[in-house]
């Protein structure tokens, strides 16, 4: 008998942030704040994520989903070679 996964429905995390910074014309003119949201655990692999895996992120108004990339979905050839 397989082993059960388990991986809970919803996840409560909080956006963090991380600083890019600004140039113009080659000078640094500042630092912009810009959300971060970091994503790591076990429950990623039970969930059926594998490490080295390519994924599309599906963006709409304040929703995010995740899901699996593959080559008909339009991506360059170029993405799927990259090491």
């Amino acid at each position: 008998m397989a082993a059960q996964r388990y991986f809970p429905a919803s996840r409560l995390l909080k956006i963090g942030y991380h600083h890019y910074d600004q140039r113009q014309a080659g000078r640094w003119i500042g630092a912009q704040q810009v959300p971060q949201l970091r994503l790591q655990g076990r429950w990623m692999t039970d969930a059926g994520f594998a490490i080295g895996e390519r994924v599309q992120l599906q963006i709409t108004e304040r929703r995010i989903a995740i899901v699996p990339a593959s080559p008909q979905a339009g991506w360059p050839a170029w993405v799927w070679n990259e090491g």
